[in-house]
């Protein structure tokens, strides 16, 4: 799988947003893993890159299916 490295804005906003909606935490060094879910996401829920599914999961709240395809492939995160 092809990751597409999204822009550091977007991925600023889509780690706060799993810190927030889920305590879990994906500091700057761990910012390939979380791309890497959310790459993994995009082809499961069918996007054409990262940054239109990030841009999808800021939008709505997210389901367990969702939080479970972009954890699953990122690896485990750390918790604060």
């Amino acid at each position: 799988m092809q990751v597409d490295v999204m822009p550091d804005a977007l991925w600023q906003r889509v780690s706060e947003f799993v810190a927030q909606s889920t305590g879990l935490h994906f500091p700057a060094e761990r910012q390939p893993d979380l791309q890497r879910g959310v790459a993994a996401a995009a082809a499961e829920f069918g996007f054409a890159d990262g940054a239109s599914c990030a841009d999808w999961l800021l939008s709505a709240p997210l389901t367990r299916p969702q939080l479970h395809a972009i954890f699953s492939a990122s690896g485990r995160p750390s918790t604060r």
